[in-house]
């Protein structure tokens, strides 16, 4: 073998010629071999890291409660603490809302007066209802009686049907609230039903309120 710069023979296992030091065919070959390894291996390098930096680029999406802080997390403990005081303050505006009718009259003494009106009231109301004196009937009742002109209409179809033989009351649960007064009246009827049924005797209870119209107690409220 020769070297390609002094073209003097030289053994082919030699890496450089021992006149010129040049370097042999057969090594250049393998630096040849050697640089392009090497530049794969710099392709191979330069193409991971623009992976990578296209990785830093474009994150994956990441579930927003692992990175939240531990002050923005749902802490379930308080949420139903929150649901238990709503319930609660709610409960307690309801108790508080229907208490609040009841309170509104004092358990105070009536006075013999008063007892004497409005036993002269419920009289009143007897009367009418026996005699089947509308007009009468209705001066029982306040003028700021919710659906008065429907409570006239109704108390006539009930007298149409029906036959008031005896009528009678009991008044108990006097109470005071201001201009008003509550009472608590008991009737025990006996009426026959329209035109010859058998005379039956019923029973019912009213919580009546009432307030000075005119100077006269006069129901206001009836349920």
């Amino acid at each position: 073998m020769k070297c390609f710069e002094c073209q003097q023979p030289i053994d082919e296992t030699t890496g450089v010629c021992p006149l010129c030091e040049a370097l042999t065919v057969f090594d250049e070959g393998k630096i040849e071999e050697k640089t392009e390894t090497e530049g794969e291996t710099v392709e191979e390098d330069s193409g991971a890291e623009k992976a990578a930096e296209e990785e830093t680029d474009n994150p994956p999406p990441v579930d927003p409660e692992l990175v939240l802080p531990p002050i923005q997390r749902k802490n379930p403990l308080l949420l139903y603490l929150s649901i238990a005081v709503a319930v609660g303050v709610a409960i307690w505006l309801a108790v508080l809302a229907g208490d609040r009718e009841p309170s509104r009259f004092r358990n105070e003494r009536i006075s013999v007066a008063t007892t004497g009106e409005l036993t002269t009231l419920f009289r009143r109301v007897r009367e009418a209802t026996l005699q089947r004196d509308i007009d009468l009937f209705m001066s029982c009742y306040s003028a700021d009686f919710p659906n008065r002109e429907q409570k006239r209409s109704q108390t006539l179809a009930l007298w149409d049907k029906h036959r008031f033989i005896n009528l009678s009351f009991d008044m108990s649960d006097m109470r005071m609230g201001g201009d008003l007064l509550h009472s608590v009246i008991t009737w025990d009827i006996e009426l026959q039903e329209l035109p010859d049924g058998e005379p039956r005797q019923i029973s019912t209870t009213n919580n009546v309120t009432l307030e000075k119209d005119r100077n006269r107690w006069r129901i206001i409220a009836l349920n």
